[in-house]
């Protein structure tokens, strides 16, 4: 499996240097656009306790369209526990919870926490009735944007798996592989000969 990562070094435009000038030319004209039809306001970023519920609410609506919430089950728990835990993360300082906005309305989410210096780009979704302008992506840029520009991360880590997102956007990846450990019982072998 690969585990996939931007690496924060540098400037936000030494960054975009490293992707081809089409590319590059591709995704700022995408995200311009997008951001001058919200008359700059497209990015909403929430990091204090108080702002926890209100994109909590938000987000979790978005998530209930996307197939990862509709078909894998894996969008942004609706519940008070997961707002609670998200409210403590931001207490200790954990929390970048980001809304994008069209016209005023959410329509793509990310929810990332952070441990030291490494930010983890943890449940994302958009609703799919906007996907002709690229909101995963427009976010994603707006992200990596304000992360650059923060300066406290070194690491955004996207996770284990393959993602078109992951590879186009990230400057590196691990490798490695998942191993079990067993004691040399029988009972134990048995179970791994008949599975």
């Amino acid at each position: 499996e690969r585990l996939y990562y931007v690496e924060l070094a540098g400037t936000f435009e030494d960054y975009l240097r490293r992707r081809s000038a089409k590319s590059r030319h591709n995704l700022r004209r995408s995200v311009k656009k997008f951001v001058e039809r919200n008359a700059g306001r497209a990015l909403e970023v929430a990091t204090a306790f108080e702002q926890m519920a209100a994109f909590h609410r938000e987000a979790v609506a978005i998530s209930k369209h996307t197939y990862q919430g509709r078909l894998l089950g894996s969008g942004l728990p609706d519940s008070r526990e997961y707002l609670l835990g998200m409210e403590e993360r931001a207490l200790q300082g954990e929390a970048r919870g980001y809304l994008l906005r069209d016209h005023g309305k959410a329509i793509a989410f990310a929810w990332c926490t952070a441990r030291k210096q490494v930010m983890s780009y943890d449940v994302i979704g958009y609703l799919p009735e906007y996907s002709a302008i690229s909101p995963g992506t427009v976010l994603l840029y707006l992200i990596l944007e304000d992360l650059f520009q923060n300066g406290r991360y070194r690491v955004l880590d996207f996770g284990v798996g393959e993602s078109f997102y992951k590879v186009a956007f990230a400057t590196d990846h691990m490798s490695f592989a998942q191993a079990y450990l067993f004691r040399p019982e029988w009972r134990y072998r048995l179970r791994i000969t008949r599975s």
